[in-house]
């Protein structure tokens, strides 16, 4: 039988940072590995994360780009932390941009199939945001 810390060390020699061959390598399955593990300043840029379940994934501190695919609820939660955190941003609420992206992000959480369009965009100037420490 094999020991335990067989499958962590060839988890922590991987030269993968995919969720779903970390979770084959430990021999789980990727939909439930990740249940019960808390999972913040995760850099999921380029993840298919459709069919993971990731319940304690703090979506405040995760990174994702326009390769990042998402199931129906985490992308709409994201989409709702973008926006709430664009709303607390007074600087921003004058501007006309800001305002078109607002009203995007409202359509697309109403229009699944513009969901990735806004998505790209509100990332960049959420990036933008954090980046310049305005909250």
């Amino acid at each position: 039988m094999e020991h335990w810390l067989d499958r962590a060390s060839k988890i922590l020699l991987s030269q993968t940072d995919d969720l779903r061959e970390l979770a084959d390598i430990a021999g789980y399955s990727p939909k439930t590995f990740y249940v019960g593990t808390r999972l913040s300043n995760m850099d999921l840029r380029g993840q298919d994360l459709r069919g993971i379940q990731l319940p304690d994934l703090d979506i405040t501190t995760a990174r994702f780009d326009s390769n990042t695919t998402f199931d129906e609820r985490l992308h709409q939660q994201y989409l709702n932390y973008v926006r709430d955190r664009l709303s607390l941003n007074e600087a921003l609420q004058n501007s006309e941009n800001y305002r078109a992206l607002k009203a995007r992000i409202e359509g697309a959480l109403a229009a699944p199939e513009q969901r990735q369009i806004v998505f790209d965009e509100a990332s960049r100037l959420l990036e933008d945001i954090l980046r310049k420490n305005i909250t």
